[in-house]
């Protein structure tokens, strides 16, 4: 994946310019779109009330240990 998207300059050829302003809004947004994919994903297998339960309490038990 690009984090960021590059144009060639005529001036100066074999380099390329860097919206640089966009290369952390790039990089976040893919970093949500992996998470977001990856708990699809998780959320897809689950196949039964006790899976369902099981997923609740883990993410329960995740976020309280984060918050502390």
């Amino acid at each position: 994946m690009a984090a960021w998207k590059a144009w060639p300059q005529s001036a100066y050829p074999g380099t390329v310019y860097r919206d640089y302003s966009r290369c952390l809004p790039d990089y976040l947004r893919g970093l949500a779109r992996d998470a977001y994919q990856r708990r699809n994903g998780e959320i897809a297998k689950l196949t039964s009330p006790a899976a369902i339960a099981e997923r609740q309490r883990q993410i329960k038990d995740a976020f309280w240990r984060i918050v502390g």
